[in-house]
């Protein structure tokens, strides 16, 4: 008899997180304790049902537009400023998706082809590895390390090659609740412009930190720069290293011949074989126009290619 179903589907089963929801409920019934899947055993807050029954109410039932409703883009862009810092265009920049799911095979499926490879830590939210296959793409796994499910740099940069498309990332992580570090993010972000892929990051659980910061890699990928934050004087020293220059001549060189503005060679202010050579300084005694103009040309600066 002739097997219809697709040949790179073959190896799924059903989601072992909700297996495990449809186990209890058939043993245990409906007050069983399901301490399998994500999902609250309390109420949804007033103002979110409310405002769910005033939509009902207003007749907001038709379809949206592709990418979501403009005044909800319009929202997303405005959260993200405020809490990442992150200036997003909602016209081009924001889509609107069902759930974090969907957002994720989406875009795998839009940049992936057959024979990509794609980074996936290790344990990781069971729909990472699916939808890299599915998408034509075979993944790499790297594993994340106990007590602290730290990164090891060595096996992570050993996971990327000329095949590397993407790597993706969740953080805070399903199911270990690991907060990527700004180390590890910079390591990542670094690989990531060697390699010239992609990073995908899931971040639903963003504002559910108990030890540390949630740091969105974008707000690290925008600028690529690490600054040693001053407590006087309107000076800044910033680490250059994931750029990959060389030295701290070369990369000031390329800022202000093909960029357009300059810094000094944090080299300038040392005495001694290599130090500062990964630094430069940036004087911020300028007016706002200026540094938003600065703000813009770092979009310009390319990773180092041995030009």
């Amino acid at each position: 008899m002739r097997e219809f179903a697709a040949r790179r589907t073959l190896g799924f089963t059903e989601s072992v997180i909700r297996e495990m929801t449809r186990l209890c409920m058939l043993y245990q019934g409906s007050e069983a304790l399901n301490l399998a899947q994500g999902f609250p055993d309390f109420p949804a807050p007033e103002p979110v049902k409310e405002a769910a029954c005033q939509a009902i109410r207003e007749e907001v039932n038709q379809y949206s537009i592709t990418w979501g409703a403009r005044d909800l883009r319009e929202a997303i862009a405005v959260k993200v400023a405020r809490w990442r810092g992150i200036q997003a265009d909602p016209e081009t920049m924001v889509t609107v998706t069902c759930g974090a799911t969907e957002a994720m095979i989406a875009t795998l499926l839009a940049l992936l082809d057959p024979g990509d490879e794609v980074v996936v830590f290790q344990p990781f939210y069971e729909n990472y590895g699916p939808d890299t296959i599915l998408s034509g793409a075979v993944p790499r796994f790297v594993t994340l390390h106990e007590p602290d499910w730290h990164v090891d740099p060595d096996e992570l940069a050993a996971a990327f090659g000329p095949r590397t498309k993407a790597i993706v990332i969740n953080t805070p992580n399903n199911p270990t609740g690991k907060v990527f570090t700004r180390q590890e993010l910079r390591l990542i972000a670094g690989l990531c412009q060697r390699w010239d892929c992609l990073a995908v990051t899931d971040e639903i659980y963003e504002h559910l930190v108990y030890n540390g910061e949630h740091v969105s890699l974008a707000t690290l990928t925008q600028a690529g720069f690490r600054c040693f934050a001053p407590d006087g004087a309107y000076y800044v020293m910033a680490d250059i290293s994931a750029f990959g220059y060389p030295n701290d001549l070369e990369f000031a060189h390329h800022l202000v011949r093909d960029v357009g503005f300059a810094v000094v060679p944090g080299s300038s202010f040392y005495r001694g074989e290599g130090l500062g050579s990964q630094r430069v300084r940036f004087c911020f005694a300028k007016k706002m126009e200026t540094l938003q103009k600065v703000e813009q040309l770092l979009s310009k600066i390319e990773p180092y290619e041995g030009h």
